[in-house]
């Protein structure tokens, strides 16, 4: 793995999930686990949310491209937001840009926040 997509990941590893806790609630406790984006990228396929790796296919390419600056800057501290909807299938809440990035310049893994209720599940689908 090159030595900037390591340093990008490292970053949103250490990520801290309390940040986003204000109002903590149990119930939607949240951890970072990393998944295979290969796996992820596939379950997402099926959304209607999904950003392709084709350019000439990405809706909002403004988006897309200042994510790719924004990583590429190391600005970016947060971990893409996955959850599980139907089929056990992922949707983002947060992050699809970033994580298309990555997948895009062939990242294998990445930090992922999930809810803590769905973190056994997440690993051993993905």
């Amino acid at each position: 793995m090159n030595i900037a997509i390591r340093k990008i990941i490292d970053i949103m590893s250490e990520y801290d999930v309390n940040i986003d806790n204000e109002n903590y609630d149990k119930e939607f406790e949240t951890i970072i686990i990393t998944c295979n984006i290969t796996k992820i990228n596939n379950s997402w396929k099926k959304s209607s949310l999904y950003i392709s790796s084709n350019a000439s296919e990405i809706a909002n390419k403004e988006k897309y491209f200042q994510s790719k600056d924004d990583l590429i800057n190391l600005k970016v501290k947060k971990p893409p937001f996955i959850q599980l909807i139907d089929n056990n299938e992922i949707e983002f809440i947060d992050g699809r840009n970033r994580f298309a990035n990555l997948r895009d310049i062939k990242c294998l893994y990445m930090p992922f926040i999930v809810y803590t209720y769905e973190k056994e599940i997440i690993n051993i689908l993905y």
